[in-house]
């Protein structure tokens, strides 16, 4: 089996399949390559079957459907006598495969003679497609130009070409007489219009292009070519041509004419010029006369002197002038005067044809210009006519012509609605098919976006797995480098070690930890006293230090020993450690949320139109507190703060009274104290509070004598014994 398909593969690269190197077996070709293989058998086998068929297997499902199918009918036809269908050419086995294309290789064309002379591969099957294009186009009958159908006509008619009809072009010219340059300014027809027909300007331009150009050519090919001088100027060899041109027509005299037999010749020498012009060797531009390349490249391989070249011009016109006789030179004299009439005459009717030509110009442009007014007039003639038919019978007629207009109104409205009948379907198709674009386009960003992150997620999985890979290759060093004669006892002994060191030290810490919940213990409870006793002592000392001044200062002293020794901070705490100086922070009140939310919820807003910045916040003392914010916080760091000495207490008149019938007033003089916010403590009466003093002195504002009864009365104590003067009272202190 291995043979036969290494020689159905060699058959079918031969056929023209691109079947790659490596692959040795039927096994080995993918579905792509066995629909390539198939199309170009049934192409080389019978060209009408295989011509629609592509040989590329197309992406779509569908359309691999659609191909196999056609490939299925295309072997059936051709005389294919097992199963086959689309499955064949997209899911085949290999017994299926190789029968299939045994079936088409066996096909193919045996001519060897034919088939040697084709080159294999894809230049092969290049002109087999040509071949049977050919034989197609051939096969065709022949069919006469108006007879042949539009099929035809593509395929070989002319019907849509115009015939290639030239014209002459006069073309203006840079150098010439002024008269004629004054003809090409003013009088010349331009280009386009000089065709007699507007069909034949581009045939006339491309043959006046082919002709100039062909002159170029030869003119470059004669200066050029062999047997002249390397590197000859133009106007030298033009030269030079001339004067040879004029050799050739004195030898030609000197062959037709014998020389005369009377001695030398009398009279003037004869005018070289002259024969030169008698006999046409020079013409506009010196060209010479028509004749091969071969000849004047032989005339003009010898290079001679122009002087030598003139003496024997001179010498061989001095040969060819007969003798004269007075009545010859009295004929000579009446024929140049007759000659210089006929040429003044001549260059007297070249004047008149110039003339003459200008004035035809300028009546064609009139006449140009007649016609386009002919026109129109003949338009409005025409119009009047038949507005003046018309005339006889003016209402029926006008009658009629509304009725034309009418219905062509009716008609322009009739097609309007069939346009708006064909619009709207048009248009509602057009959005829909700008919506499904729209959806397309957003489905396609997303999968863009999708794609992209994926790609982003692919990157970041290989640098993780490069990075995991380097990882292990460390580990793997590190494990080739550790001693292999170690056991495992050593390292049960060890792990047995450290789970003993684990064990002490578990240990040592639940010892620690008991010694510390004892002393916690004992802290709690001494605290606790502290506190009770510090309470008792302070209820005590507060009833007698209205009547003793000794008591009082015991007060005093009391609350002085409890300020000093609160807690102390700790050591190393990064907020007490922070400094701020002049300038770099701002002082912020700071409002307990209480305030904004309770009765006087307007406080804070009022506070800010005075300018007072205020932030609302949990306050766990008082209800105002003065805060120095930091300015330029560290980067990635909220702003630090640190609360200054002065805390506020609102109180109005009932609510004081109140925190001093049921004892609160005790907690809020001593806890701005015992909080570590500052010393300072006050009240403000009925109005904002309190304000001002220390935790030694306090007072109030705004309450006289009167408002300040009912509170000393509930206290049992007068006005009088807390030192109310002036409507203004001290306390303690």
């Amino acid at each position: 089996m291995e043979e036969v398909d290494k020689i159905l593969i060699h058959s079918l690269r031969q056929a023209g399949t691109a079947v790659p190197p490596e692959v040795q077996s039927v096994r080995e070709l993918s579905p792509e390559l066995v629909v390539e293989a198939a199309v170009r058998c049934l192409r080389a086998v019978r060209p009408s079957l295989g011509a629609p068929l592509s040989p590329r297997l197309p992406p779509g499902i569908s359309a691999r459907f659609r191909l196999a199918s056609e490939l299925a009918a295309a072997c059936q036809e051709l005389g294919f006598g097992g199963d086959v269908g689309y499955q064949t050419f997209l899911y085949s086995s290999e017994h299926d495969t190789r029968r299939l294309l045994l079936f088409l290789v066996e096909k193919l064309p045996r001519d060897e003679g034919e088939r040697g002379a084709e080159p294999p591969g894809k230049s092969g099957a290049l002109l087999r497609a040509i071949g049977a294009r050919i034989r197609e186009q051939l096969g065709t009958p022949w069919v006469p130009p108006l007879c042949r159908t539009p099929s035809l006509q593509r395929l070989q008619g002319t019907a849509h070409l115009q015939p290639f009809t030239t014209c002459p072009l006069v073309l203006p010219q840079s150098g010439g007489p002024p008269e004629l340059q004054e003809y090409f300014g003013g009088a010349a027809p331009p280009v386009p219009a000089q065709p007699p027909r507007s069909g034949q300007s581009p045939p006339a331009l491309l043959e006046t292009h082919a002709a100039q150009l062909g002159a170029r050519h030869e003119w470059e090919a004669e200066l050029g070519g062999p047997g002249l001088a390397p590197r000859l100027p133009p106007q030298e060899y033009l030269e030079r041509k001339r004067l040879r041109a004029r050799l050739r027509a004195l030898e030609s005299l000197r062959q037709a004419c014998p020389p005369h037999p009377q001695g030398p010749p009398q009279g003037p020498p004869l005018d070289p010029a002259w024969l030169q012009g008698a006999f046409g060797a020079g013409g506009v531009g010196g060209a010479l006369p028509k004749g091969s390349r071969f000849t004047r490249t032989q005339h003009l391989t010898h290079q001679q002197d122009p002087q030598v070249l003139l003496q024997q011009i001179q010498a061989a016109a001095e040969t060819l002038q007969p003798p004269e006789g007075p009545e010859e030179g009295s004929r000579a004299a009446a024929l140049e005067a007759a000659l210089a009439g006929l040429e003044a005459e001549l260059e007297r009717c070249r004047g008149r044809l110039r003339g003459a030509q200008l004035s035809l110009s300028q009546v064609e442009a009139e006449v140009q210009q007649g016609q386009g007014a002919l026109g129109g007039l003949q338009d409005s003639l025409r119009l009047r006519a038949r507005a003046l038919e018309l005339l006889p019978d003016a209402q029926n007629n006008l009658a009629k012509l509304q009725l034309v207009v009418e219905s062509s109104s009716r008609r322009i409205v009739s097609l309007a609605g069939q346009w708006e009948r064909h619009r709207g379907p048009l248009l509602a198709e057009y959005r829909q098919l700008r919506a499904l674009r729209d959806s397309a386009q957003r489905e396609s960003s997303r999968r863009l976006a999708e794609t992209r992150a994926l790609l982003q997620r692919s990157r970041a999985a290989a640098e993780e797995a490069r990075r995991k890979e380097s990882l292990h290759g460390q580990l793997v060093a590190e494990l080739a480098a550790l001693p292999r004669d170690v056991s495992r006892a050593v390292y049960t002994q060890r792990i047995l070690e450290i789970v003993g060191n684990i064990r002490k030290q578990k240990e040592e810490i639940g010892k620690i930890l008991e010694d510390t919940r004892a002393l916690q213990k004992e802290i709690n409870a001494l605290v606790g006293k502290l506190e009770r006793t510090f309470s008792v002592t302070d209820e005590l000392l507060f009833k007698d230090a209205k009547r003793d001044e000794v008591v009082r200062k015991a007060y005093k002293y009391l609350a002085a020993l409890h300020e000093n020794c609160a807690p102390s901070p700790p050591l190393g705490d990064p907020e007490q450690e922070l400094e701020l100086r002049p300038g770099q922070f701002d002082i912020v009140l700071c409002a307990d949320v209480t305030e904004a939310n309770g009765p006087s919820g307007g406080l804070p807003a009022l506070l800010r139109s005075r300018g007072v910045p205020v932030l609302l916040r949990r306050l766990p003392v008082g209800d105002f507190l003065w805060v120095a914010r930091e300015k330029d916080p560290p980067a990635g760091h909220a702003p630090r703060e640190l609360a200054l000495e002065v805390v506020v207490e609102r109180k109005s008149a009932a609510d004081l009274g109140n925190s001093i019938r049921d004892g609160r007033y005790r907690e809020q003089k001593v806890g701005p104290g015992m909080g570590g916010t500052g010393t300072d403590w006050g009240a403000l009466g009925a109005g904002l509070g309190t304000l001002g003093g220390t935790g030694r002195d306090w007072g109030a504002l705004g309450m006289n004598g009167a408002n300040w009864e009912g509170i000393s009365g509930g206290l049992g104590v007068t006005g009088m014994d807390w030192g109310v003067t002036g409507g203004n009272w001290d306390g303690l202190g």
